[in-house]
């Protein structure tokens, strides 16, 4: 069964629709979509697509539309910035927020690329000090603990205290 809608909720479907003006024919037309730079005719004309009936009456309310601005900016004597004027200013601003957009984008991977090179960085650090200071061997500690053992010192509490850890290493 074909679902039927009402002419408000179509009104309402295109409520969010942004208005652009063509690239190839500078006329304004609908755009649900900010990937698209020309209207639906030009599309079509320009891909070689059939147009049909439905295309044609867009085209007439195109050039209807465009008549209307040109006498609403002639019947203006001091006459403020158009609606024509504020379609393309429109077009500009979204194009600029695609751009804006698209350069955020390339800001993060940036920042990405150097968060991760900047943790290699560190790893890198952390393994040459770990290769710079050999661990000690058994035999090392053997001979710290003979030269720093308390007997050796007059029962001193550094030695002492060094020799408690030196102890420590070699049970590990």
């Amino acid at each position: 069964m074909i679902e039927m809608i009402t002419r408000r909720q179509l009104e309402a479907e295109v409520d969010d629709w942004h208005g652009a003006m063509c690239v190839t024919c500078g006329r304004p037309f609908p755009r649900r979509d900010v990937r698209y730079s020309q209207c639906l005719v030009c599309r079509k004309v320009g891909q070689g697509g059939k147009i049909g009936l439905n295309d044609k009456i867009y085209l007439w309310f195109q050039k209807k539309l465009m008549v209307a601005v040109d006498k609403m900016a002639a019947q203006q004597k001091d006459p403020p910035e158009s609606a024509l004027w504020w379609l393309q200013r429109l077009e500009s601003v979204q194009a600029e927020l695609v751009a804006t957009q698209q350069e955020l984008d390339r800001v993060k991977e940036d920042a990405s690329w150097v968060r991760g090179r900047m943790v290699a960085i560190a790893e890198e650090r952390r393994q040459a000090r770990e290769a710079a200071i050999p661990p000690l061997s058994t035999d090392m500690v053997r001979k710290m603990l003979f030269l720093c053992h308390p007997d050796r010192h007059d029962g001193s509490e550094k030695a002492a205290e060094v020799t408690k850890i030196l102890l420590k290493m070699r049970g590990k």
